[in-house]
């Protein structure tokens, strides 16, 4: 059975599941069923997904990345008789309970892949009554549960990871050294300012500053300001007021005079070229020297696409600006055009990706739904590919046998990352990077760390034996 064909023989089947459980949902609670003994044909794998909630959208890619998982395992799904039973949650925590516990009444249920809010998490598991929960997360969006809890498997990239990951690359292959952080003022914001400036440390870069703004900010003025900036008109007439008190100097006099005047903010304003002397309005250019080689800006899409052409506006150009997977959107583009080229961000699945799993995926997607694949739908296909797979492995057609073969899992590699189990037994993926080339996002690729530089030692003089040991 071809994707395309498969896609719509599950969707049809999955959205019958739905309409059951909608059903009993709005007859409220039902009572506690005994579990079932395991059903000799195989394992069931169940879904909690808020397909008719707030966040219906999210729950839909969800449910496309679930369906290409059986469909990629079709054969085996077919011969082992796995099952799939979907449950939705309506984006409440009451339907979220009910949903676990019926799957739970359920013997061959023998784990759960869903998307649950952070106040669901754990009440989720202790619903699920020794179910396995697979809950893979956005990187920033939902790192809910810190400590490892029995039965409940978080996947996701952790901000820990992503601040480590840029911090390493941009001092050791990109050779910076000095760092500004512009941070939303929020908690997001201030784990990650935090992370970043630490990784900074670990790596022996330098954070010069750090300054703030607010998260339904649109005027930056303040900001750039702040990180040493200045708009064309002000530049330009600073360094005419200087050429004005200082007629008989040279380009390269008054750019000293400029940046002994300015520099002690460590950012100062300098004559990049000019036609001919004395300085007229027209007849030079002009650039803004700051204090850090880049700026890690830890920000959504349609935030840093209004700040990244705030920084030029503003002068702010030899910098490189470094982000976290809130960048990883086209709409990241769309909102920044040109000015987000060369900025380089973490994330863990774009349909451009050039692995050959991620391109089979992004071709079967396509095939299967007439459009490419988002990081949801990738992040749920990996999930239940995951669980799939231990099935298989392990032949876990049980809930302790599939509960041990997660708990004996190192690492597993997805089409969105790489997964490794931390020293608390949680999840987590590896980060990948991310640039704007061309108009378009694409996978980044830094070049290689520069070697360590050896220190000559200097040679040990020879005695001088002719005049002895003093030299006399």
């Amino acid at each position: 059975m071809g994707f395309r064909n498969y896609a719509k023989f599950l969707s049809s089947a999955l959205a019958v599941a739905t309409l059951i459980v909608s059903s009993a949902l709005a007859e409220g609670p039902a009572p506690t069923a005994p579990v079932a003994p395991p059903s000799a044909k195989g394992a069931t794998i169940g879904c909690v997904l808020p397909l008719s909630g707030d966040t219906a959208d999210a729950a839909n890619q969800a449910l496309k990345g679930i369906q290409m998982a059986f469909s990629a395992k079709s054969r085996f799904v077919d011969s082992a008789g796995i099952k799939l039973i979907l449950k939705d949650s309506g984006g409440s925590a009451e339907s979220t309970a009910l949903a676990m516990k019926e799957l739970s009444a359920e013997g061959s249920v023998v784990g759960v892949v869903g998307m649950f809010t952070p106040d669901e998490l754990v009440p989720s598991v202790k619903n699920g009554g020794g179910l396995a929960v697979i809950a893979p997360y956005a990187g920033g969006a939902q790192e809910a549960v810190k400590n490892h809890v029995p039965g409940l498997y978080q996947i996701g990239l952790a901000n820990a990871s992503q601040a480590e990951l840029t911090a390493e690359v941009a001092v050791k292959n990109l050779g910076l050294k000095y760092f500004a952080i512009l941070q939303p003022d929020n908690a997001y914001g201030g784990e990650f300012a935090a992370l970043f400036a630490g990784a900074v440390k670990k790596q022996g870069g330098v954070v010069t500053s750090i300054e703030k703004f607010e998260v339904a900010q649109t005027d930056f003025r303040a900001q750039m300001t702040a990180l040493g900036g200045m708009d064309d008109h002000h530049l330009r007439q600073t360094i005419l007021a200087h050429a004005k008190d200082h007629p008989n100097e040279t380009i390269e006099e008054l750019n000293a005079d400029l940046e002994k005047k300015y520099g002690k903010g460590k950012s100062y304003p300098q004559i990049s070229k000019t036609s001919g002397m004395p300085l007229t309005k027209n007849n030079f250019s002009f650039e803004m020297r700051v204090g850090y080689d880049a700026l890690f800006l830890p920000a959504g899409y349609e935030q840093a696409g209004l700040i990244l052409p705030a920084l030029v506006f503003y002068n702010i150009t030899n910098v490189q600006v470094l982000g976290t997977d809130g960048m990883l959107s086209s709409e990241f583009v769309t909102i920044g055009g040109k000015y987000v080229r060369n900025a380089v961000f973490t994330g863990e699945f774009h349909p451009n990706l050039s692995g050959v799993a991620a391109k089979a995926f992004v071709e079967n997607f396509k095939s299967a739904f007439g459009d490419a694949p988002d990081a949801v739908s990738a992040r749920y296909y990996d999930a239940t590919m995951m669980l799939i797979n231990l099935v298989e492995e392990y032949g876990a057609v049980d809930r302790a046998t599939l509960s041990a073969a997660l708990e004996s899992l190192k690492t597993y590699k997805g089409v969105a990352g790489l997964v490794t189990r931390e020293a608390d037994g949680s999840l987590k993926k590896t980060p990948s990077l991310f640039t704007v080339e061309g108009g378009k996002i694409s996978e980044f690729h830094p070049p290689p760390p520069e070697p360590p530089q050896e220190v000559a030692t200097p040679e040990k003089p020879e005695p001088n034996h002719q005049n002895g040991a003093n030299g006399r």
